[in-house]
């Protein structure tokens, strides 16, 4: 599919010439130029028309060879659907992108590719690996049968694997030959010869939280939160997702860009009420997600909201807070994947504490309206996120006392053994002065037991430890008692707090 195409109606006049036709009598624009779905559309009155299309780079085409097209005219009626136009580049075709996965290449040529002509000669594409040739196979992502004629098959995104029995694990490079051609008979002319590939990501799939059916209130604004994923199931951050309807009931961006988590947020207003279809697609990647959705007009309790998004990804002790517009309404949850829409679904009362993965199916109920949609949510908990520390004495948390932020240094017991205080001897107050950065260093400033308290940026306490050092006189070990986490052996950095 092309972008960037402008097409052209003429409409046969009374002498049989082909007349640029006014589509301002009908609200319409002619001519059009396409989008990124290479789609083009009018609705005209009767007649017989021509359509006409030009893009730099390419040979002008037109419609006089549609099956449907009488003497080179398209009468109307009946409709003409689905009037593809064939337009032939000028210009020979090229390798536009290779990423390697380390299991296998995948190919971007910057013209669809003749596939009949590789399969063929498969020795238009070739692999090495250390100097020797590796046996491989060959699937094209995007197959697409020629508009032309259903024998004939295309693709520009080529997957390379190894046979059988072989790998790529080595100096592996790509050759693609200069006489593999594309869908107009046209070669590379000179062969691409790449460097040692290096491993990167390739796209591998899409996916979202509504991957049957998406129902929205009309005038409603819903977030669709999409994520791309690798070969590998990684997330790909800064990469473009396509987005299109195949109807106008909503107003939704044509693109968003992954974040690092790989997730792309599309806002979908939906404008009227009826059926409509999306697809997302990965730039330049055979990655398609489709789903349905329905805007409607009802009296359900307003879906519910929540302070985390769709595939966010926070830390250990994050808490989930939902809410309501729909004075009160009744907010369930489930927990395992079930529907919220019963009795058995949980029953929110307040903040949700995050300690693992979760994906959370929320509903508003009335008695009125009945239930709401569905909001669904997968979480994502990074338990490798550091907390900031404050610090309290004698059992007391008293944030007035001194802030400590925790590093990355972890804290080892053999550390324990430098002279930290500069003492002349090695022992427990070294490995207290190395957690608190040099603060308890005097045996008199020590107490016997002290708490540490974990706060996120929102001020919510995440962890809570007591750290007691009354057995510690002699040796080096850090007694304590952890109430909801690993032991913990981090080192610290100390901030008197004014």
């Amino acid at each position: 599919r092309l972008q960037g195409v402008t097409v052209m109606a003429y409409q046969k006049d009374a002498d049989g010439n082909p007349v640029l036709w006014d589509a301002s009598v009908a609200e319409q624009a002619n001519p059009l130029v396409t989008g990124e779905d290479g789609v083009y559309q009018w609705f005209t009155p009767m007649g017989d028309w021509l359509v006409m299309a030009e893009k730099p780079g390419y040979y002008q085409g037109s419609s006089m060879g549609d099956p449907e097209a009488v003497d080179g005219w398209l009468p109307v009626p009946p409709p003409q659907m689905n009037v593809n136009i064939g337009m032939r580049s000028n210009s020979a075709p090229s390798v536009s992108d290779v990423q390697f996965s380390g299991k296998e290449i995948r190919v971007l040529f910057s013209q669809y590719m003749d596939i009949a002509a590789l399969e063929n000669n498969s020795s238009f594409v070739s692999v090495s690996k250390n100097g020797s040739p590796v046996p491989v196979e060959f699937r094209f992502a995007d197959r697409e049968v020629s508009p032309k004629d259903d024998s004939v098959w295309y693709g520009r995104i080529l997957y390379v694997t190894p046979a059988e029995g072989y790998d790529f694990y080595g100096d592996t490079s790509l050759t693609v030959s200069g006489d593999f051609m594309n869908y107009a008979g046209t070669a590379l002319g000179s062969s691409y010869v790449s460097e040692t590939l290096t491993i990167s990501q390739i796209p591998g799939s899409l996916s979202h939280s509504y991957p049957n059916r998406l129902v929205t209130d009309v005038g409603d604004q819903t977030d669709i939160a999409v994520l791309l994923l690798d070969t590998n199931g990684d997330p790909i951050a800064n990469k473009k997702v396509l987005a299109s309807a195949l109807f106008d009931l909503y107003e939704m961006p044509a693109s968003a860009v992954t974040d690092e988590n790989g997730r792309a947020v599309f806002e979908a207003l939906s404008l009227r009420s009826g059926s409509d279809a999306f697809t997302f697609t990965c730039e330049d990647a055979a990655v398609t997600l489709n789903t349905f959705v329905n805007p409607i007009s009802s009296v359900k309790p307003a879906k519910p909201t929540a302070n985390l998004s769709d595939y966010d990804v926070v830390a250990s002790g994050t808490q989930l807070i939902l809410s309501c517009a729909t004075e009160g309404a009744i907010i369930r949850y489930t927990l395992d994947d079930t529907c919220p829409c019963d009795d058995n679904a949980l029953v929110y009362t307040g903040p949700i504490a995050l300690s693992t993965d979760t994906f959370i199916r929320i509903a508003a109920w009335t008695e009125a309206g009945g239930y709401s949609e569905r909001l669904n949510l997968h979480i994502s908990v990074n338990t490798s996120a550091l907390p900031v520390w404050d610090l309290s004495h004698d059992g007391v948390v008293d944030t007035a006392d001194v802030s400590l932020l925790l590093t990355d240094i972890l804290f080892k017991e053999a550390e324990a053994s430098l002279d930290v205080n500069n003492d002349g001897d090695t022992g427990p107050l070294d490995a207290i002065a190395l957690m608190t950065g040099g603060f308890f260093t005097d045996p008199e400033q020590v107490p016997d037991v002290f708490i540490a308290a974990a706060y996120d940026d929102s001020g919510r306490m995440m962890r809570l430890s007591t750290f007691d050092l009354r057995d510690t006189v002699s040796d080096a070990d850090l007694d304590y008692l952890d109430s909801d986490c690993a032991p913990m052996a981090d080192a610290f950095a100390y901030q008197p707090v004014n």
